[in-house]
């Protein structure tokens, strides 16, 4: 008799497809989410329990995706020979069951959503928006570093934007409307006394308006750092 005993380990897996003397395998307390005993036509004794199994290989072939329920000692049928087989869906021992990633919050897909139009000029992808999303739902990105981050990217930068475009986008973007005329005269002697876009971009970042557009969005409002000066006086938080 040929046994394979693996007890309390933290295997994912288990290749036994060159051992065809094979008579039996127990697995207890692993990670297991697939067994494949296709190529082992010796097994009499299959057992496993406490893992994350979700199918099995038999040495017929057979896909056994629906899983028995927890303390069915004998599912026999369909595999071609006797098995005792025990099979729980509990968690590995010791262990805490694996989590799966909490939903995106809708609110916070718009807020990232609004981002890429307004700075990128385009519709998110997907791999983008799950990041920003789950950063601003776990606390890694804020409101104000995400911002910052879109307009200082390798893709804006590469767009060349005015500075009469680069306000706009400021305004669309934290405020939610287009500039007046009173706002973008301002921004412009600012920027033409010296004030980098960074300094201006803080500024909007600060505001009043785009504290209340976080709020709405229910995102964390957060910092945008700078460390620049510019020799204009004190720039004026947007209102």
């Amino acid at each position: 008799m040929c046994r394979l005993l693996v007890f309390n380990n933290n295997l994912t897996s288990i290749d036994i497809s060159n051992n065809t003397a094979l008579t039996a395998v127990h697995a207890l307390g692993n990670y297991l989410s697939a067994l494949d005993v296709s190529n082992n036509p010796e097994i009499r004794d299959l057992r496993v329990e406490e893992n994350i199994l979700t199918s099995v290989n038999s040495i017929t072939g057979v896909e056994k995706t629906k899983l028995p329920p927890v303390g069915t000692s004998d599912i026999s049928g369909g595999w071609g020979f006797e098995i005792a087989f025990i099979f729980t869906s509990q968690r590995p021992l010791g262990t805490q069951p694996p989590q799966p990633p909490p939903p995106l919050d809708p609110r916070l897909i718009a807020f990232v959503e609004s981002l890429y139009e307004n700075i990128q000029s385009r519709a998110s992808d997907e791999d983008g928006m799950e990041f920003w999303v789950s950063g601003l739902q776990d606390g890694s990105h804020t409101g104000a570093s995400t911002s910052g981050y879109f307009f200082f990217s390798d893709e804006y930068v590469g767009r060349n934007r005015t500075d009469v475009e680069f306000i706009n986008d400021l305004y669309n973007t934290c405020m939610g409307r287009d500039a007046d005329d009173g706002g973008m005269e301002y921004w412009l002697s600012q920027m033409a006394q010296g004030a980098s876009r960074k300094l201006v971009l803080n500024s909007f970042l600060s505001g009043k308006e785009f504290v209340e557009r976080c709020a709405l969005f229910g995102v964390t409002l957060g910092r945008y750092e700078v460390h620049e000066y510019a020799d204009v006086g004190q720039l004026k938080s947007v209102l």
